[in-house]
Order: structure tokens, then C-alpha cells, then sequence
């Protein structure tokens, strides 16, 4: 499934690029820098998102209330992706790989 963030303002809307692997290290990032709150933590991961879209750094920053939304949305789209991860690292670990049934 792919994700995107729009948001209208001035009666325009815009769309972002798709979310992907950098825009994820972006809010692992600023956790790891210890952001604080949604705006410092999945920012950076927005405003990568708008790069090169119509959608400049000026209208992000005047769109405040929408882009704090969209802070939300990569933080939860993060969280999700993280936690799909670790089930997947958790079975990998539960399943014996035919080699290490070779070696057994």
C-alpha cells in the first residue's frame, strides 16, 4: 500500500511524494536526536515528503495546523511500519532456516 499526505490550503491542494525507507529514517531520526513533540519529531519526514512538489517549504510553514496533521500521520505511519517489522523479525526468529536444521 502506498501512502501519500495532501492537505489543502488557499483553496489548492497538494500532494506529496510517496512514503518511503528515508522518510521513515526522518522520524527515527529525530526520536534518536530526542525530539520532542510531533511537530520536532516527524517535521523533518514532511517537509522531505513536499520536496519538489508545489507545495514549498513557505506554504508548509504557513499551513502550520495542516502540517501538525501530517506530523501525526508520519509518526503513526512510522510506528506502524516498525511494529510490522518486528512481527516479521519475531517469526523469522521462531522458523528454523534449513540450515540451521542441517547443522541440528
Amino acid at each position: 500500500m502506498q501512502r501519500v499526505l495532501t492537505f489543502t490550503y488557499n483553496k489548492k491542494k497538494y500532494t506529496s511524494k510517496t512514503w518511503d525507507f528515508e522518510a521513515m529514517c526522518r522520524v527515527q531520526e529525530a526520536q534518536l536526536s530526542g525530539a520532542k513533540g510531533i511537530g520536532m519529531t516527524g517535521g523533518g519526514a514532511v517537509d522531505y515528503l513536499f520536496e519538489g512538489t508545489d507545495a514549498t517549504q513557505d506554504v508548509l510553514n504557513a499551513a502550520i495546523v495542516e502540517k501538525m496533521d501530517m506530523c501525526r500521520t508520519v509518526i503513526d505511519w512510522y510506528y506502524t511500519d516498525m511494529a510490522e517489522l518486528k512481527k516479521k523479525t519475531e517469526k523469522n526468529a521462531e522458523a528454523p532456516t534449513e540450515d540451521a536444521a542441517a547443522v541440528n
